[in-house]
């Protein structure tokens, strides 16, 4: 009894070393030449085929020892880039958001350039600045309505250092939260009748960790997890009044959030309109007595919008279809006609938010019904950027709580696919994910979906167990 306990104690342990080897040896050559994508593409398809022949294979239990090794080298990756991004203040974004908090604070009205001019110039600031910053931000002013500007005030009252220090723990902090959050919602747990269909939590947190993107909001200290934190709360108190309340301060950190408030009339969760109304209609208000009436309204009469530089719109960074259609019309016809590409992104767009109010109104499942507008939003939403990308992680990872197809490989297949396309195009993956939810929506009964009631989200209300919804 005991020679079999330290033989399969050996056994388990020799798996961990291996992945340890394998992911060590494939970050080593990332640093000699191999891409850093392809190393990452690499390392997830040794996770993805491990869970495979873990399912096939009668779930060996040596198979999540490998996948732990590796992750325990994907978490030490993260947390040396992490430590790495305290080394140096990035003019994209925080410089961007200190100079707002400064002007936020300085009591004068932070939407008119030549106020921004005035501080940018007194910050004496030892980052270099390019000339990009000072015609994108200095030049424009305050990009936001003025209730957004609550976010970056603390900044305002700090020196650059120790505000970047702050404000990179409070981001690392949401990421943390971020993640554990995710492993609550959707690792599968079951009762030990039904244990064929348990996941060990070690191939989800590996697949969480592996998402790209996943600290490059935070190297560029983007507001990012803090915005998909409130999005996960929402979406876990999506039939209450709670929900109102955390998409009104979602709306705070990324505008695109208003048009997640669609679900609500759609839920008729009159009780999350009332309070997603109510939320905003405060932080209007205050807003207002804080700022000035002058300054509240000049975000109105002469909206920053009308200030950027229009090569933002289409430029890389831009995954929203405005600037993919911008940057079809230019690599076409070699030059860009705003009127005809606005034209043409109103009539998609509108199409579009049609096609996901009807697919969410002829939904049974309430979970389906709301994660299908994150993609729409991200499609339609005109400054949707590269570094938005981690808020479709919860639309990927239901694919792996719940699967889509009668087999198991196929599903597999489909989650690599979606990894893949991550990797590649932002803006082609939020057209897959919105193509993906509105065919669950509108084609339930096709013949290639599980259709089992442990795994099945495409029949029932409500099909998922406690822990998905409760932390």
């Amino acid at each position: 009894m005991r020679n079999d306990y330290l033989n399969d104690l050996f056994i388990k342990c020799k798996y961990f070393f291996v992945g340890l080897a394998v992911a060590t040896i494939i970050y080593l050559l990332s640093k000699v030449g191999l891409s850093q994508s392809y190393a990452t593409f690499a390392i997830a398809f040794i996770c993805f085929s491990s869970l495979y022949f873990w399912r096939k294979n009668k779930y060996i239990e040596q198979l999540p020892y490998l996948v732990l090794g590796i992750t325990l080298i994907i978490l030490f990756n993260i947390i040396y880039k992490l430590y790495l991004s305290y080394q140096s203040i990035p003019i994209w974004d925080f410089m961007c958001f200190y100079l707002f908090g400064k002007a936020g604070v300085s009591g004068a009205n932070f939407y008119d350039p030549h106020v921004f001019s005035n501080i940018f110039n007194q910050l004496n600031s030892y980052v270099h600045i390019n000339q990009g910053f000072i015609k994108e931000i200095v030049n424009v002013g305050f990009w936001y309505p003025a209730p957004s500007m609550f976010l970056f005030l603390p900044l305002g009252i700090l020196p650059l250092q120790t505000g970047h220090i702050i404000w990179q723990s409070v981001l690392i902090l949401f990421l943390v939260l971020d993640i554990v959050f995710l492993l609550k919602m959707y690792h599968v747990s079951t009762p030990n009748e039904e244990k064929i269909r348990r996941i060990p939590w070690i191939f989800l947190l590996s697949l969480i960790l592996l998402f790209p993107s996943l600290v490059g909001s935070i190297q560029i200290a983007q507001t990012v997890p803090i915005f998909v934190f409130l999005m996960l709360l929402a979406i876990k108190n999506k039939d209450n009044w709670k929900c109102g309340v955390l998409l009104a301060l979602m709306v705070i950190i990324k505008p695109l959030a208003v048009l997640f408030a669609l679900y609500l009339f759609i839920g008729k969760n009159w009780k999350g309109v009332l309070s997603f109304v109510f939320v905003g209609l405060a932080l209007a208000g205050i807003s207002l007595i804080s700022f000035g009436f002058d300054t509240f309204f000049t975000f109105f009469k002469s909206p920053p919008t009308g200030r950027i530089p229009i090569e933002v719109f289409y430029e890389t960074t831009n995954q929203s279809l405005h600037a993919v259609i911008l940057r079809l019309q230019l690599k076409i016809f070699g030059i860009i006609n705003f009127k005809t590409a606005n034209v043409i992104t109103y009539l998609l767009s509108f199409l579009i938010l049609g096609i996901s109010v009807y697919s969410s109104l002829m939904s049974k499942n309430r979970l389906v019904a709301f994660l299908l507008f994150i993609p729409m939003a991200l499609l339609i939403y005109p400054n949707t950027l590269g570094s938005y990308l981690i808020i479709t992680i919860p639309l990927i990872l239901l694919f792996y709580r719940y699967r889509l197809f009668k087999k198991d490989g196929m599903n597999l297949i489909l989650l690599f696919a979606l990894f893949g396309i991550a990797h590649v195009s932002f803006f082609f993956l939020n057209l897959v994910l919105w193509c993906l939810y509105i065919s669950i929506t509108l084609l339930p009964h096709y013949s290639v979906f599980e259709k089992s009631k442990l795994t099945s989200i495409l029949t029932k209300n409500e099909t998922f167990s406690p822990n998905v919804y409760e932390l």
